[in-house]
C-alpha cells in the first residue's frame, strides 16, 4: 500500500481516508488535472488472480458509464509501482451516516436527501447496475445539500474478494458476494433476501433505500440486533414500527420494505409519488355483474385465457386502475369444486369432480396454459381439502386412509404418513413442515418429507375438530377454525407453531367464521386482511399481526358464496387472484 506523499503515476497520496474489505481508500492530487481525487487500492489477494482482475475490469467499465449528478463517478482504473487503484470522485461533506446519528431529520429535509439518493439509483437501474450495498456510510452530503452515492456497483465488482474485514467497523460480509447462497451487504440495510444468500435485483437496493428513509424520519434503524445475526433475524422475521413513520410518507415504506420481492415497490422512480397517500387496505365489495360466456366448452377456455393475460399484465404492475371480473362455467362432466384451491403464485387452480367421466378426483387447471388434467390416485379426496407447497409444485391431499404429496406436473405421488382421517386444508411453511387441519382432530405437522405427525393443538371434548389452519406473515402464528358444541365457541382462532399443544391458550378472533384466508394486498403490506366465510357471504376485514387481532368491521366481497361443508367455494393466492362461486366459479383480482 502507499505512503502518504508517495506520487503513484500522476497522483500524489495526501490522506489515508478509509479502509474496508474492498480495501483501502486515500485521498490524492490529480497533478495532471488539478483536482483531488479518491483512490482505492484493491487488495494483493485480488489483484494476483488474472481472472478475478479480467472480471473486475469488465464491471469497472460498466460502472464507468454512471454519469449522474447523485453518483459519484469512477475515472479509471490504473497500475503504478506494483499497486492497482481505482479513481474516484473525491466528494467533500459528512456521510449521511454521521447526518443521522445526531437524530432524526425534519421530514422536509428527509424528503430531500432521500429524493436525491432515488434519482440516482433510478439512473443506475435503468443501465442494469444494482448498488448491492446501499447504506448511510455510502452516501455523501456535500456543503450544498447535494447527494452523492459512493461504491456504486463495487459490491458486485469485487464479488470473489475473500479478504476478511474488521467486524467491529462493518458487519459487511463480503466473501464472494454475489453467488446464490452467500450474503452481501451491511447486515441492517440487507433485503430478506440477500440475508437468506439469494441472488439479488435491483429490488435490493430499494428495501435498503426503505431503510434509509425509515431511519432518517425516525432516528433509528428499522431493524437492529446485538449482533450480525440478531440483526438479519430481524430483517427477515421482524417488522419496523411503521407507527413511528409520519403517515404521509407511511405507504412508501412499506412498499420499499415488503419482505415478499413480489409485492415490494419495483421501480424507486415510482416511490416518490407515493408521498401523500395513506396506507389504506383499498377492499370494496365485489360486484356481483361479471362478463358472461358461451356454454360451450371453446368459450370456457376463451375466457380462462383471457384471466391467464390478466394475470400476466398483473405480475408486470402493481397499479391496476379497476378490478375485471369473469363468470367461469363448468363443462357438464364437472360437477362439483370441493377442493377448490389456489397455488400461491396463482397459477394451478385445483377443483374436484363428483361422478364425472373420470369419476371422483382431484383436477388441476393451469392458468397459464389453460390446461385441465385429473391427478391420478385421487378417486377419494372429495371430503378433503389439498394444500399446495410454497413454490406451486406439489399439492398435498387425504383420502381417509393417508396423506400424500403429489407432483402436479409429473403426478409422481409419495406417501407422507397413514392418516385414517382427512386433512382439511393447511400450509407448507418455508422450512419444509405441513401443518394441517383434521376431521375431527386437532391442527397436526410433518415433514414435508414424510414422517409421523405430531399435534399442534389440543381438543377438548366440547369440540369436533380442527381445521383450516393458515399461516400468518411472522411464520409462526396461525390462524384456524375450531367447531364446539357450544356455539359461542366456535370460529376463528389464534395458535402458535412455537407453543405446546397443552399450553397452547386459544383466542377467538372472529366468531362464526370459517376458512380463514390471510392475506397481504400490494398496497398495504403493514395492515394485513383476514378473508374468510360467515354464513353464506364471503367477507375480509383488516388484521393486526402485531396485537393478533382484526380491526374495523367486516366488508362484504361476495353474497350468496357457494358452501360445501363448513368451507366455501373460494380461494386466494398470495398475489391477489380471487376465485369464488359454485358450479360456475368467478375469477377477479384486486389489491
Amino acid at each position: 500500500m502507499p505512503e502518504i506523499g508517495q506520487t503513484l503515476s500522476h497522483y500524489r497520496i495526501v490522506e489515508k481516508i478509509g479502509q474496508g474489505g474492498m480495501g483501502e481508500v486515500y485521498k490524492a492530487e490529480d497533478t495532471k488535472l488539478g483536482r483531488n481525487v479518491a483512490l482505492k487500492f484493491l487488495p494483493d489477494a485480488f489483484t494476483s488472480d488474472p481472472e478475478r482482475m479480467a472480471r473486475f475490469e469488465r464491471e469497472a467499465k460498466l460502472l464507468a458509464s454512471l454519469n449522474h449528478p447523485n453518483i459519484a463517478g469512477i475515472y479509471g482504473l490504473e497500475q503504478a509501482d506494483g499497486n492497482r487503484f481505482l479513481v474516484l470522485e473525491y466528494v467533500e461533506g459528512e456521510t449521511l451516516q454521521a447526518r443521522i446519528s445526531k437524530g432524526a431529520l425534519p421530514l422536509e429535509d428527509a424528503l430531500e436527501l432521500c429524493r436525491q439518493i432515488a434519482e440516482g439509483l433510478e439512473a443506475a437501474h435503468e443501465k442494469g447496475v444494482i448498488h448491492r450495498d446501499l447504506k448511510p456510510a455510502n452516501v455523501m452530503i456535500t456543503a450544498e445539500e447535494k447527494v452523492k452515492i459512493l461504491d456504486f456497483g463495487l459490491a458486485k465488482a469485487f464479488s470473489d474478494d475473500t479478504q476478511s474485514i474488521d467486524s467491529s467497523q462493518s458487519p459487511t460480509l463480503t466473501e464472494a458476494m454475489t453467488r446464490p447462497g452467500v450474503i452481501l451487504g451491511t447486515a441492517a440495510y440487507m433485503s430478506p433476501e440477500q440475508a437468506k444468500g439469494k441472488s439479488v435485483d435491483k429490488r435490493a437496493d430499494i428495501w435498503a433505500f426503505g431503510c434509509i428513509l425509515y431511519e432518517c424520519l425516525t432516528g433509528k434503524r428499522a431493524f437492529e440486533g446485538q449482533t450480525v445475526t440478531e440483526t438479519l433475524a430481524a430483517v427477515i422475521k421482524e417488522e419496523p414500527e411503521f407507527g413511528l413513520v409520519p403517515a404521509s410518507v407511511r405507504l412508501l415504506v412499506q412498499k420499499c420494505l415488503a419482505k415478499d420481492r413480489k409485492i415490494r415497490l419495483r421501480d424507486i422512480g415510482d416511490g416518490m409519488a407515493l408521498i401523500g397517500t395513506e396506507p389504506e387496505v383499498n377492499l370494496g365489495p365485489v360486484s356481483s355483474k361479471v362478463l358472461s360466456l358461451p356454454y360451450a366448452i371453446a368459450g370456457i377456455f376463451f375466457l380462462i385465457a383471457l384471466v391467464s393475460v390478466y394475470m400476466l399484465l398483473w405480475s408486470v404492475s402493481s397499479d391496476i386502475a379497476a378490478p375485471m371480473h369473469f363468470k367461469i362455467k363448468l363443462p357438464e362432466t364437472m360437477k362439483g369444486d370441493s377442493g377448490l384451491v389456489l397455488s400461491p403464485d396463482g397459477r394451478y387452480l385445483s377443483f374436484t369432480t363428483i361422478s364425472g367421466e373420470n369419476g371422483d378426483r382431484l383436477w388441476i387447471h393451469d392458468i397459464q396454459t389453460d390446461r385441465n388434467w385429473p391427478l391420478r390416485g385421487t378417486n377419494a379426496v372429495l371430503l378433503g381439502v389439498p394444500l399446495w407447497s410454497p413454490d406451486g409444485r406439489f399439492i398435498v391431499i387425504s383420502d381417509g386412509q393417508e396423506l400424500r404429496k403429489i407432483d402436479v406436473t409429473s403426478q409422481q405421488s409419495v406417501k407422507l404418513c397413514d392418516l385414517p382421517t382427512h386433512a382439511l386444508g393447511g400450509f407448507w411453511t418455508q422450512d419444509d413442515t405441513i401443518v394441517f387441519g383434521t376431521n375431527g382432530g386437532s391442527i397436526m405437522k410433518i415433514s414435508a418429507s414424510g414422517g409421523t405427525p405430531v399435534p399442534v393443538t389440543m381438543r377438548d371434548g366440547k369440540e369436533g375438530g380442527h381445521f383450516y389452519p393458515c399461516l400468518l406473515s411472522d411464520g409462526k402464528h396461525f390462524l384456524y377454525v375450531r367447531s364446539s358444541t357450544i356455539a359461542e365457541d366456535s370460529g376463528i382462532y389464534v395458535g402458535s407453531l412455537d407453543v405446546k399443544p397443552e399450553d397452547q391458550e386459544p383466542v377467538l378472533v372472529v366468531k362464526d367464521g370459517s376458512g380463514p384466508i390471510y392475506y397481504i394486498p400490494s398496497n398495504d403490506s403493514w395492515l394485513g386482511q383476514l378473508i374468510f366465510r360467515q354464513d353464506q357471504i364471503l367477507v375480509a376485514r383488516k388484521f393486526d399481526e402485531k396485537r393478533l387481532r382484526p380491526v374495523g368491521d367486516s366488508v362484504q366481497i361476495v353474497d350468496q358464496l357457494g358452501r360445501w361443508w363448513s368451507a366455501g367455494f373460494f380461494s386466494v393466492s398470495n398475489n391477489g387472484l380471487l376465485v369464488y362461486g359454485g358450479k360456475n366459479l368467478t375469477a377477479t383480482q384486486y389489491s
